[in-house]
């Protein structure tokens, strides 16, 4: 392969990439536009607000990673982890490192849903907490609701964006076979 063919594959796969990264959002933006609101109990010192918010696809799959830490290496190796990481977490959940940092962010410092640990001097785990916990649990039941719900038109426009990326998907494996 000569270098113009070399850069034509090389701006090709990034094209798809390209695609594959809009669509992937695409499909997050539909789950998200149509997930239910739910009520959450905020405290501002001793006083009680209960907010009525959206919670994102991405938030519930942090929560509920944190939730249930059997797939973290504490647990494989037989013992009761406090937390994880968040490069443990990112990497379980196949996520950017710097992305994973900013969802946390939100979930320790705006929602307090979760907390870090001082597990040592430099490592902080991450573990949910009880009303991580309970939001966890109303959003798992505004998800099985909005599943049960979709109508005709939220079920195409998803399967049309589905098929798109794996169409993308494709032409980036043919696209790689064709650089080696």
């Amino acid at each position: 392969m000569n270098d113009d063919e070399r850069t034509a594959n090389n701006q090709l796969q990034y094209d798809y990439t390209a695609e594959l990264r809009k669509l992937s959002r695409d499909l997050t933006r539909i789950y998200n536009q149509n997930m239910p609101k739910i009520t959450i109990e905020k405290y501002t010192g001793n006083a009680k607000h209960e907010l009525i918010m959206k919670i994102r696809a991405t938030q519930i799959a942090v929560l509920e990673a944190l939730n249930d830490l059997s797939w973290c290496e504490e647990a494989k190796k037989g013992r009761k982890p406090e937390g994880v990481s968040q490069i443990e977490l990112a990497n379980h959940l196949n996520v950017d490192t710097a992305t994973m940092c900013r969802n946390m962010k939100v979930l320790i410092e705006e929602n307090r849903w979760a907390q870090e640990i001082n597990y040592t001097g430099r490592l902080k785990l991450l573990s949910i907490n009880d009303t991580g916990r309970q939001v966890l649990q109303k959003a798992q039941k505004a998800m099985a609701d909005m599943v049960s719900n979709i109508t005709p038109e939220m079920q195409r426009d998803y399967e049309e964006k589905l098929e798109a990326l794996k169409e993308s998907l494709n032409k980036i494996k043919q696209a790689l076979k064709l650089s080696k």
